[in-house]
């Protein structure tokens, strides 16, 4: 009864154009206009192979589908940089985006038992959203400068048209980030430094989940892509650029990170916390409060290079040596225990 799925076909033909008009500097500021165009279509052929089940005479099939996907982007947008004080800017910016997206499904060679039913899905949709932006900088010395932002963020809805998803409808995800920061140049240039203090809101979240709702039909979970309700982040962020000697230079950061998945009362359950028998025979759990995925805590990083002249031929030796390290992340939505991978770093 194991289902063995091909590799798919795909074509894909996208189109894109972007069309600006910036204003040279002057002593008021500056401003910029433009317009933006994509249009992407995909057009996917798979094919999955089961044996079938011998023993309750299930014949195996083969289930081909054909999906074509139409997306097209549109968007308007500007920013004007106002000087109305000395060493005083004001950023007033927006952008109005529209989304028009449609999707046809056709399924042939299926028994209806193993795979859904045969025959043909669509269906399309359009959204639209405005996303402004505000921020005011203060250059308070020749070498540093402070600022405030907010800007609103938007990410388009989707279809999902995999196998289990059938054309489920995935809702448009928008955000709300402030941030607060200074950013600084130390001892003629040879150390720049910059500090971020941040704090994001996303409403509708994007995420990528596995389901499985019946574990004893020998078919493994399946990735869908759903709204995880309300989610949030908030944290630092520092990073440096030091150029200690003309030869020897120094970079690095560290960040540390709060996700937090602050609204989801009926959250999936993974398909091993179903196996398991740890969620109630819904399949749903309340995930408010949980950890948000692929998001550690803390993320490191340190490069040095050293530059050796040699003076007889014209060639430089560079000797480098950089690390990598982060805190531990989960995986997956549904905070399954075993998706958790434990905590690294990486030297080269």
């Amino acid at each position: 009864g194991l289902s063995f799925p091909g590799p798919p076909s795909s074509d894909q033909d996208q189109f894109s154009q972007e069309l600006r008009i910036a204003s040279p500097p002057a002593s008021w500021g500056s401003y910029v206009l433009g317009a933006y165009y994509f249009e992407q279509d995909i057009e996917t052929s798979d094919t999955t192979v089961s044996e079938g089940f011998e023993i309750i005479n299930v014949p195996g099939v083969t289930r081909n589908a054909q999906t074509d996907v139409n997306n097209k982007n549109s968007a308007l947008f500007g920013e004007v940089n106002f000087i109305f004080a000395q060493d005083w800017q004001l950023t007033l910016g927006g952008r109005y985006t529209y989304d028009d997206l449609e999707y046809e499904t056709r399924v042939v060679g299926t028994d209806g038992f193993i795979f859904p039913d045969e025959g043909e899905a669509s269906s399309s949709l359009d959204e639209s959203d405005f996303s402004p932006k505000v921020a005011v900088q203060w250059d308070f010395s020749e070498t540093a400068m402070t600022y405030l932002s907010y800007v609103s963020g938007y990410k388009g809805p989707a279809f999902d048209t995999s196998l289990f998803g059938a054309g489920l409808v995935v809702d448009p995800e928008t955000s709300d980030a402030w941030e607060l920061g200074v950013k600084s140049s130390w001892f003629d240039n040879r150390l720049f430094l910059n500090v971020a203090v941040f704090y994001a809101e996303y409403d509708d979240f994007q995420s990528e989940t596995v389901i499985d709702e019946d574990p004893d039909d020998l078919l493994p979970g399946n990735f869908v892509l759903i709204n995880a309700g309300e989610v949030s982040t908030e944290g630092v962020e520092i990073e440096f650029i030091a150029q200690p000697t003309d030869y020897w230079s120094i970079t690095g950061g560290i960040a540390y990170t709060d996700g937090t998945i602050d609204d989801y009362p009926e959250g999936p359950c993974g398909a091993g916390q179903v196996f398991r028998e740890e969620c109630p025979p819904s399949n749903t759990q309340d995930l408010s409060g949980g950890q948000l995925p692929h998001t550690p805590e803390w993320k490191l990083n340190r490069s040095t290079d050293y530059t050796i002249p040699l003076e007889r031929i014209p060639v430089d030796v560079t000797l480098g040596a950089n690390l990598r390290s982060q805190d531990d992340v989960l995986y997956t939505i549904s905070q399954d225990d075993f998706t958790w991978q434990d905590s690294y770093t990486v030297v080269d």
